[in-house]
């Protein structure tokens, strides 16, 4: 998998993980509720640390193709 479908992939689990939260909030399963959140937290910052490494790869490849037409 492309670190783009990675990312639509862990986006897609945290939409889905938004939507049981509201559920447990409704509900008032605290356990449920804080481990979903936790996930969540995780999510992001996964998706945080996937986009820093796709710009950094893309940005490598921009130094390599400059510098190989040099």
């Amino acid at each position: 998998a492309t670190i783009n479908q990675l990312i639509a992939e862990l986006k897609e689990q945290e939409m889905r993980n938004d939507e049981l939260i509201k559920v447990y909030k409704q509900e008032k399963d605290i356990t449920d509720l804080a481990v979903t959140e936790g996930v969540n937290k995780g999510l992001q910052i996964a998706l945080i640390h996937l986009r820093k490494l796709n710009a950094d790869i893309l940005w490598k490849q921009l130094n390599m193709n400059t510098n190989e037409n040099d």
